[in-house]
């Protein structure tokens, strides 16, 4: 049987290599293992001390206890992008699933659209990653700033959003980082939620939240991510949940059945466009010199080579976005009415 310690570097040498759900499931088997020690009354009082040594460890190492609360989060949001559990159906188009749920007893919204977009998966992958261009395809992105780069596939950013009159602005601190599950789990996931306080970087620096600016609401996201299954060379399942309090104390049916059914619909579509407009986009640059883009083009190999029916593979789901073509974004209720401030 393999040591307590052999499980640890391996649920650790997966972590290091942004593949969370199998450092997940290391973790889950170290649990077990530890479980099963404690109740066993053959175990020496040396193998005790050594026990309590390795539970120590696990308590309170800075990067044990972040690869354990990333593995956990990514494994419940891979449960929420794939479970129809408590889910309302808002819009069921050919293409495009748009989901909302309510959270009982709770200010928190969730919402989940899923859709087939004919794009190439790492020019996807680029309009994510870049989150200071964010403001150059996405209407509502008033700002958005790196505050920390903490890994290969993590970052800490601020974003500041522009709604609608007469709402504030919104503003929320985010940690994000993704998780490679193309080996095992045939995806590759992408985790969000409100920056804290207590965040730390991998050597248990605290990361830092910066202060609201003026004239904005800080709202709060509990979870949010995105799932990407790759289902060709040229198309890519895309799965996009939030759940979040936008800070409004009564969120209008008419305004959430706009954004469920409009905002988050059109959203796919846009980066379908703009993924295909990567040639005109300051993204191509930075593909070219960014180690990231390296390692990511070569996992989307490896998995093709694993999977050789897909690459015989063409479009999916839909034609090709066209933005001149595609009816527009219907106007949001008005706000002011509804009494939404």
């Amino acid at each position: 049987m393999e040591s307590l310690e052999e499980i640890l570097n391996q649920a650790l040498a997966f972590y290091n290599d942004d593949k969370l759900f199998q450092a997940s499931r290391k973790v889950e088997v170290l649990t077990a293992e530890v479980a099963k020690m404690e109740k066993d009354s053959n175990v020496s009082s040396t193998e005790k001390q050594k026990l309590s040594e390795f539970k120590k460890k696990l308590s309170s190492d800075p990067k044990v206890l972040k690869m354990r609360q990333q593995s956990s989060e990514c494994a419940t949001l891979l449960h929420d992008c794939t479970s129809m559990e408590s889910w309302e159906m808002c819009y069921d188009g050919e293409s495009t699933k748009v989901h909302y749920r309510k959270e009982p007893d709770s200010p928190m919204h969730s919402v989940r659209v899923r859709g087939i977009l004919n794009v190439d998966f790492v020019n996807l992958a680029s309009l994510i990653y870049e989150t200071d261009l964010y403001k150059l395809f996405w209407w509502f992105v008033r700002d958005m700033k790196e505050i920390k780069k903490l890994g290969r596939c993590e970052k800490a950013v601020h974003g500041i959003y522009q709604v609608f009159f007469p709402i504030k602005d919104r503003e929320i601190p985010i940690l994000g980082y993704g998780c490679d599950g193309l080996d095992e789990d045939d995806s590759f996931v992408l985790f969000f939620r409100s920056l804290r306080e207590d965040d730390r970087d991998i050597n248990g620096n605290v990361v830092g939240v910066p202060k609201q600016p003026s004239g904005t609401v800080r709202i709060e996201m509990k979870v949010a991510g995105m799932r990407f299954v790759p289902v060709s060379r040229k198309a890519v399942d895309m799965t996009i949940i939030a759940n979040l309090d936008p800070k409004i104390s009564f969120v209008p049916r008419p305004l959430l059945n706009w954004a469920t059914r409009s905002v988050f619909r059109f959203g796919l579509r846009i980066l379908e466009s703009k993924a295909n407009e990567l040639h005109n986009m300051p993204h191509m640059e930075r593909m070219q010199t960014d180690p990231f883009y390296e390692w990511f083009n070569s996992r989307v190999e490896d998995y093709f080579r694993s999977h050789p029916e897909k690459l015989q593979g063409a479009e999916r789901g839909r034609t090709s976005f066209d933005p001149e073509k595609e009816q527009k974004i219907s106007k949001p209720p008005r706000l002011a009415l509804l009494g939404v401030k």
